[in-house]
């Protein structure tokens, strides 16, 4: 598990050919959590004002790029590796190059990378449809955003990554992993600039003090005789202070919870399977039903707005076998069920 120790987001637009959505890459308890804020379809006539609509919501100057297969040119070449030729990048990174549109050819925009298998060297280019890649340039800057990395959801599974982080990951100004470190260099090169101010105003004193007197200013040393103290004065003890009392977390409360479990993956039993496991937790009601489709990929929780809801989705992931939850969204106070889930393809 990816571990996230820092509390900064990056956001995150994945196109494909039909859909556009918007995500959110923070850390929560310790882990990378995704957020989906907004999905929308486009075609050729909305797409400009799809992508100035999510470019609005975020409060980041900063926003990176996931690029679906369907709105990327790819091209690939292979070399075999022989005796004398072993630096073979160059030569495989020149021949894609000629291989990209023509109308990339002035343009920043080659997604590049080389894997090198036993004896023969893979490279792999990626640029984005023109079009796609005109409107996202357009938007941003009428948005007064920065388009960070672009990636290809491609390339993340030669990774073997997730796409999502990775983008984020690569964009060094939208995220960081790991504790905040203390700026070494920087902390030194204050407190040496300190310690030259001070000998500059020492300086500036002891030189009026010898224009003034003549002479240079004596240190002397007061000893006090220790037979004249009759009895030493002891410093009282400091009182240890008493730790503050850790504030209660809030707990789930099962037996409180309506709970609706929707089958999203068309699987027959599948809602029911899941139902049993919550009713294992002695939950107040459990229904079951079918979701509007059976396309889910990824498991969706909604929950009402409660004190304890980090607690419930940590409860949810345990119950129903899930390391990290990525769809998950709010209802209304008034809504007739507490917990809402909709069984995804990676809950099977």
């Amino acid at each position: 598990m990816i571990r996230l120790m820092s509390q900064q987001v990056a956001y995150v637009l994945y196109v494909a050919r039909s859909t556009v959505s918007l995500y959110s890459v923070h850390g929560r308890s310790g882990r990378v959590r995704i957020d989906t804020h907004f999905t929308a379809a486009w075609d050729d006539d909305s797409l400009a004002e799809v992508l100035e609509g999510l470019l609005q919501i975020t409060s980041a100057k900063r926003v990176s790029v996931v690029l679906d297969d369907s709105v990327v040119y790819r091209s690939e070449f292979s070399v075999n590796i022989t005796e004398g030729n072993q630096d073979l990048n160059e030569t495989v990174y020149e021949e894609l190059r000629t291989r990209i549109p023509e109308e990339f050819s002035d343009k920043d925009v080659f997604l590049y990378g080389v894997r090198t298998h036993k004896k023969l060297v893979t490279g792999h280019a990626y640029v984005p449809v023109i079009y796609v890649y005109e409107t996202l340039l357009q938007q941003a800057k009428i948005s007064g955003k920065v388009l960070g990395s672009f990636l290809s959801e491609h390339e993340a599974e030669l990774l073997d990554v997730d796409p999502i982080v990775e983008s984020a990951l690569r964009d060094e100004t939208c995220i960081t992993y790991g504790r905040k470190g203390i700026r070494w260099p920087i902390l030194i090169a204050r407190v040496m600039v300190a310690l030259l101010v001070v000998s500059f105003v020492a300086g500036i004193a002891v030189g009026v003090y010898v224009w003034q007197t003549g002479k240079m200013p004596e240190v002397s040393f007061w000893i006090q005789n220790t037979t004249e103290l009759e009895q030493p004065v002891l410093p009282s003890p400091t009182p240890e202070p008493t730790p503050p009392l850790p504030t209660p977390q809030p707990t789930v409360a099962p037996q409180e919870y309506r709970v609706l479990i929707q089958n999203g993956t068309g699987v027959t039993g599948r809602a029911e399977e899941v139902a049993l496991e919550f009713q294992e937790e002695r939950v107040r009601l459990v229904d079951t039903a079918n979701a509007e489709s059976f396309t889910y990929e990824v498991t969706a929780v909604q929950l009402k707005p409660r004190p304890e809801m980090e607690a419930m989705l940590s409860w949810v992931e345990e119950t129903i076998g899930l390391d990290d939850l990525r769809e998950i969204s709010v209802l209304p106070i008034d809504a007739e069920y507490d917990l809402i889930v909709i069984v995804g393809q990676d809950a099977l």
